[in-house]
């Protein structure tokens, strides 16, 4: 349950709501026992980082010096 607050803080921090959005699903169901379902869900969280990850990298690059 702690480590979903924690993602869901730094989620809300840089404002993306996508990552925010599945950051409060882990919460809410962190105290559940059903492990299965938070595993595809903390699996659907990475995805969108990653896709998160790039969207920032290619920000960055088309901000840098030419």
């Amino acid at each position: 349950h702690r480590i979903a607050h924690r993602l869901c803080s730094h989620a809300s921090m840089v404002k993306h709501e996508p990552l925010t959005t599945l950051a409060r699903e882990l919460q809410a169901r962190a105290a559940t026992d059903q492990a299965a379902d938070l595993a595809a869900l903390f699996a659907r969280y990475e995805q969108e980082f990653d896709r998160f990850r790039s969207k920032l990298a290619s920000i960055r690059a088309s901000l840098a010096p030419a």
